[in-house]
């Protein structure tokens, strides 16, 4: 029987604990240093770890990706200062953003999350996709399992639990469809 770490970690709580402490000492660090690059330094940084990067992105201040070999991002995307991405390394679970995609301060993405019927609290994720040419306003949270159709816009603090319709407006805790908007023209 080999041994799989991942696995012992995922079932022991103090020792994923410590890891965890550990790993996002490493990545505050980066993030303290990337914080002080200009933009372009900032931007070349993130691109290195992500799994995929498209063109023309721009990285604010005080961006939060915790594994971010497990985020893909398209072309001409704004992530504004405070953007959190959270995907889960236990799962796997990606986060995919579309382009065109605008996300405002502080919007929060988890792709990972607990269970909460054995008590254990076990992680637990899904995959979160926002497709192209979505704006995502100001200290939303988009939780895990959540798909975000093409030309939607997400109101500014929104929880969002269920996948959106391709252009919709949406806003509320939860998230529910406000009206349907089709546009002219390919962005928003």
């Amino acid at each position: 029987m080999v041994f799989n770490f991942r696995q012992w970690l995922y079932r022991n709580h103090y020792a994923k604990s410590v890891v965890n402490s550990l790993y996002v000492y490493g990545i505050f660090l980066f993030h303290m240093v990337t914080n002080w690059m200009p933009g372009i330094l900032r931007t070349a940084f993130f691109r290195l770890l992500l799994r995929r990067c498209g063109k023309r992105v721009f990285f604010d201040h005080n961006i939060y990706i915790k594994f971010p070999w497990l985020v893909v991002i398209g072309n001409s995307v704004v992530l504004n200062r405070g953007v959190e991405i959270y995907s889960d390394f236990f799962n796997n679970s990606m986060v995919r953003i579309g382009s065109g995609v605008r996300l405002a301060p502080n919007v929060q993405i988890h792709a990972s999350g607990h269970e909460i019927e054995s008590g254990e609290f076990l992680h637990q994720g899904a995959g979160v996709e926002i497709g192209d040419n979505v704006w995502v306003g100001a200290g939303a949270i988009i939780l895990s399992g959540v798909c975000i159709g093409e030309g939607s816009v997400v109101a500014a603090g929104s929880v969002v639990t269920k996948n959106i319709p391709p252009h919709s407006l949406v806003a509320g805790v939860p998230a529910v469809v406000k009206k349907s908007m089709l546009y002219g023209g390919a962005g928003i």
